[in-house]
């Protein structure tokens, strides 16, 4: 039995009723239009900018489509873990590649530099807890304190993260050997 929904069509009417399998539908085609512009814009990124500079575009595209599905556990997560996956795995090779850290701690780069490694590196540690609590959700459930707490780390993360994004094109006339 299908169950019925009301949603907005593409042609920006408030349907009176569809089926769930309709609005999923709607829904799916939506989402593949947003994952579809954001590779795009990440392939811009990494072409224009760097390769680096691509992938982290590319993980910051999938994790505004989580926050479009945090109403959808399974998907946000999905999109969510993809997203810090890709990010940290940036810092990894960055730090074996380039050696990150010690350049940050040389006190070398401008204070917009700065500000991005700064800001990545709070997010960075953020997304630790976020992991945990989310997995946890996922797994067994969260107290409404605990879907709290995921939510304030998030957005915090979330706000961090969008700072770093922004300032890491601070970065583009950095020259690296």
């Amino acid at each position: 039995m299908s169950k019925t929904v009301a949603a907005t069509h593409p042609g920006g009417h408030l349907a009176d009723s569809f089926s769930e399998t309709e609005g999923e539908a709607f829904l799916i085609a939506r989402q593949g239009t947003w994952v579809v512009l954001s590779l795009a814009f990440a392939g811009l990124i990494f072409f224009v900018a760097t390769p680096y500079m691509g992938m982290a575009t590319l993980a910051f595209c999938l994790m505004n489509l989580g926050l479009m599905n945090r109403k959808v556990p399974r998907v946000h997560a999905t999109y969510m873990v993809t997203a810090i996956a890709i990010d940290l795995g940036i810092v990894l090779v960055l730090e074996v590649q380039r050696h990150a850290i010690k350049t940050a701690m040389a006190l070398t780069l401008s204070p917009l530099q700065q500000g991005h490694i700064g800001a990545s590196s709070v997010a960075t540690l953020l997304y630790f807890p976020i992991l945990y609590l989310g997995w946890r959700g996922i797994r067994h459930g969260l107290s409404k304190s605990g879907r709290l707490l995921h939510m304030r780390l998030g957005i915090a993360a979330y706000v961090f993260r969008s700072i770093g994004f922004i300032l890491m094109f601070a970065l583009l006339g950095r020259h690296v050997p």
